[in-house]
């Protein structure tokens, strides 16, 4: 049988923005037709069940019921 696919989160990851010492990465829902859709999230938030557990270079690393999903994105920032 051929492995479960991975379930990926509802929104998009758009960046990461550093305000002060402290990152946050900026999502968009995946059905968001304007930016003013956009969120802010730190480490620790929760966005539709999905728990930001870290903030990488290009990474962000999200948890849902026991399970750690990398999402990537395009280009290093702060």
């Amino acid at each position: 049988p051929a492995p479960a696919k991975a379930v990926e989160p509802s929104f998009r990851v758009v960046s990461t923005e550093l305000r002060g010492h402290e990152r946050f990465l900026t999502i968009l829902p995946a059905r968001a037709n304007s930016l003013s859709q956009a969120r802010l999230l730190r480490v620790g938030d929760k966005e539709e069940g999905w728990r930001l557990d870290a903030i990488e270079d290009d990474t962000a690393i999200f948890s849902q019921s026991g399970k750690t999903q990398r999402v990537s994105f395009g280009g290093k920032r702060p």
